[in-house]
């Protein structure tokens, strides 16, 4: 790796993984304000000010993700709730394109940044545990 070498020994290779991991996924996610905003004015005849609000129930539903998220990894575990989190937000991600009312896409976007967000609590605790059993 890049990094030196006291970092290295540190941490376990599967920390590391789990932070590329992390890190792809939020670069990835960091696109999406812009092209929510530029979709919503643009395609759909929303306002700024609606294109806030768009955002605004975004990240009020990421909000209420991390908690469930939290609820669930204690109760089911990792293996069980990171990938119904991954195809929830694949799934509502795929149908927003082809919707055509602002209130109905703000809905569909709150429910994928509620899958969005389920993720993250669970990746901070395999962290944090020593074991890191799901990557294994």
């Amino acid at each position: 790796m890049f990094l030196p070498r006291k970092w290295e020994m540190r941490y376990p290779r599967k920390v590391w993984v789990l932070g590329f991991g992390m890190f792809v996924y939020l670069t990835g996610m960091s696109f999406l304000w812009p092209l929510i905003t530029i979709y919503t004015t643009q395609q759909l005849g929303g306002s700024m000010r609606i294109a806030g609000l768009v955002l605004m129930a975004y990240q009020g539903a990421g909000m209420v993700g991390s908690l469930l998220g939290g609820m669930l990894y204690d109760r089911y575990g990792a293996r069980r709730i990171i990938p119904i989190g991954a195809v929830g937000t694949a799934v509502f991600v795929f149908i927003l394109p082809w919707i055509e009312s602002i209130g109905i896409f703000a809905f569909i976007l709150s429910l994928s940044g509620v899958c969005i967000n389920v993720v993250f609590p669970i990746m901070y605790a395999l962290v944090g545990e020593r074991r890191l059993t799901y990557c294994t």
